[in-house]
């Protein structure tokens, strides 16, 4: 998304750690999710394994552009539900919407508000979503509330690259298949590690299933990697507990 586009080398000991970790969701009920990323981002794969490991199916959409998802979601009848911050807007718009519409009938803030979540769970998402996963960017608490008490399942905030493969699940650190972090500071921002209550800066992780490196671009891989092998993720984030970070800033946003 930014600059002229690059390719990260997969390897197949990357490929092996995303299809046996379990990141997504655990449980061995069959996952029917549908697909509306592309392959090429890590958001796609893990949509893809997820329903492979668990013995289901993923469904792809038949355009590109979102066109159609409410009413994939209403063919599918997903019992996982993989979604991004923008898709949970456009959910929330819905909602709303439909909530004017009953207001504008005679039911009340509340009555409206439950039939909404309702509809939307029973109609539109098809009634049986066992769990959810949001990735690619973070989610405000509001939207994760407003999700999680509609499909009333559980949300997990899944946080990877494509380079580095799946880091952390709900602000834990994953291991494996990460097996050391660090922050450092970012002084143009104001983050450093001597921040109170809690130490900030960006995050730098080192994993089992990091890239060698970008398709013939050496010099774009010099760049990301430093001189220990930690690949530099460009998030900042705030350790408020060992191997728990929260999301704060982009170093180059």
């Amino acid at each position: 998304s930014t600059g002229t586009p690059k390719g990260a080398m997969w390897t197949e000991r990357m490929l092996t750690m995303l299809w046996t970790s379990g990141f997504v969701a655990d449980g061995g009920v069959p996952a029917r999710n549908v697909n509306f990323m592309p392959l090429n981002h890590l958001g796609g794969r893990i949509a893809l394994v997820a329903s492979f490991q668990a013995g289901g199916t993923s469904y792809f959409v038949p355009e590109s552009d979102l066109s159609t998802l409410f009413d994939d979601w209403q063919l599918v009848r997903p019992t996982q539900l993989a979604v991004v911050p923008r898709v949970v807007d456009m959910l929330y718009q819905h909602y709303q919407t439909r909530i004017d519409r009953l207001q504008a009938d005679g039911e009340s803030a509340p009555e409206a508000e439950a039939i909404a979540k309702t509809e939307l769970r029973e109609d539109v998402l098809g009634g049986r979503v066992l769990n959810a996963f949001v990735g690619t960017a973070p989610l405000s608490p509001e939207m994760s509330a407003f999700l999680e008490s509609t499909i009333e399942a559980p949300l997990f905030d899944v946080y990877g690259l494509t380079e580095v493969g799946g880091v952390a699940r709900d602000g834990v650190i994953a291991r494996p298949p990460v097996l050391d972090y660090k922050l450092i500071d970012v002084p143009e921002l104001g983050y450093s590690g001597t921040d109170r209550p809690h130490p900030r800066g960006e995050l730098l992780v080192k994993t089992v299933a990091a890239t060698p490196g970008y398709y013939r671009r050496p010099d774009v891989t010099a760049e990301v990697f430093d001189a220990e092998g930690y690949y530099r993720t460009g998030d900042v984030v705030a350790e408020v507990g060992p191997d728990r970070l929260v999301y704060v800033d982009r170093r180059s946003n």
